[in-house]
């Protein structure tokens, strides 16, 4: 993403964008496994990676941002990968 975004994670209240003087929340109701965000990657192809307090979950920044433009209400393709899928328990 470009200058002047900044993803949020959060405790319990989801996904945050702040952009261009606006604030937008993305919670279980649009798609994500888990209110709780304790981590966020950008990857080179287009995805955010969200560490949970379920495990690790790929959504598309687009999709994201279709939501948020009012073009979608819920996230089409998103990946979760939890112990189910190999990743170690701490």
């Amino acid at each position: 993403m470009g200058s002047g975004v900044l993803w949020v994670a959060t405790a319990g209240d989801g996904l945050g964008l702040w952009q261009e003087n606006s604030f937008k929340v993305w919670r279980t109701d649009c798609g994500l496994a888990r209110n709780v965000v304790l981590q966020i990657l950008d990857d080179s192809a287009g995805n955010l990676w969200l560490g949970t307090d379920l495990g690790l979950q790929r959504v598309a920044v687009s999709e994201l941002l279709a939501i948020a433009a009012g073009a979608s209400q819920h996230l089409v393709r998103s990946d979760v990968y939890s112990r189910g899928e190999g990743l170690p328990t701490p």
